[in-house]
């Protein structure tokens, strides 16, 4: 099992290049994955988000790519030719006017924006660099998905105590059984009686019968069966392989379904409090199970 949250980073350093990739990921409903690197590599952008999706299912992940190209390249130099003749005939006008001004350097030339462009040739991405990158990029998600992984053994562990408190207040109420059936059928003939006051008139067999037919109706075994059978495959869920926290989400839906319909049925003082208990933690679970892949 393994949680949404996590960092993961790698560089190499061939001579020629300086590569380093870093990933941050958070938690996310789906795989959605935001890519930084340098434009003259977005040629690779298909293949890294088909590379990370093989890899991972869901999460937010923010993706950082530096790459330090050290290969001699072309410099072109662009002098802009009338900018240039323009000014050299404003400063001969200056100097006819006896104005002392010194000659135009280059280096006043590079301080004007527009006047000369320094440009070094982009180089292509050839499958040198690209085999670099996608080695970096392998080890950056081996990182992170061991961060991953070391996160979620922590979710888990805290899942697992939190199961156990809830598999406790189950067994408590499942042990309460045969007494929440007899309150439920107190209760059921004393409001029968309060309705009927003192009539002499009553079919003590059909109240049985209607005390019987409610009390099956309020009986709260199936929910308890379900309950347990639940936390077991919640429990058995976390020890798979693979992206299980969509999974886990659902049990916790239906784990809180049953402990509502079980607190509807059920209104004894002591069942109820713990309902309540249960509940809150089951919350505590829907929570931490966000975080899980």
């Amino acid at each position: 099992m393994k949680s949404m949250t996590g960092y993961g980073s790698n560089a190499q350093d061939t001579g020629s290049f300086q590569v380093s990739m870093r990933i941050r990921s958070v938690n996310h409903r789906y795989l959605d994955l935001v890519l930084r690197m340098p434009e003259e590599y977005r040629s690779l952008e298909l293949e890294v988000r088909e590379r990370v999706g093989n890899r991972l299912n869901r999460g937010r992940l923010e993706l950082r790519l530096d790459v330090e190209d050290r290969r001699d390249r072309p410099v072109t130099v662009d002098v802009n030719k009338a900018w240039v003749s323009a000014l050299l005939q404003a400063q001969k006008e200056l100097e006819s006017a006896h104005l002392d001004l010194e000659k135009l350097r280059l280096g006043d030339l590079l301080r004007i924006p527009d006047a000369v462009r320094i440009s070094a040739t982009t180089l292509e991405v050839d499958a040198e660099i690209s085999a670099l990158i996608f080695a970096v990029l392998e080890g950056a998600l081996d990182d992170l998905e061991t961060s991953r992984a070391r996160e979620g053994a922590k979710l888990q562990s805290v899942l697992e105590a939190q199961l156990a408190l809830l598999a406790d207040l189950v067994e408590e109420i499942s042990a309460q059984q045969e007494s929440i059936r007899r309150d439920q059928a107190e209760r059921l003939r004393s409001r029968i009686q309060d309705l009927l006051g003192n009539s002499e008139i009553v079919d003590e067999r059909r109240i049985e019968q209607e005390i019987a037919f409610l009390a099956e109706r309020s009986d709260v075994r199936e929910e308890l069966d379900r309950l347990a059978t639940h936390v077991t495959h919640f429990r058995d869920t976390m020890a798979e392989s693979g992206a299980v926290g969509k999974k886990l989400d659902f049990l916790a839906q239906e784990i809180s379904r049953e402990l509502t319909t079980l607190g509807a049925k059920c209104r004894q003082a002591g069942v109820m409090q713990r309902n309540v208990e249960a509940k809150l933690i089951c919350e505590q679970i829907r929570e931490q199970i966000q975080n899980i892949e």
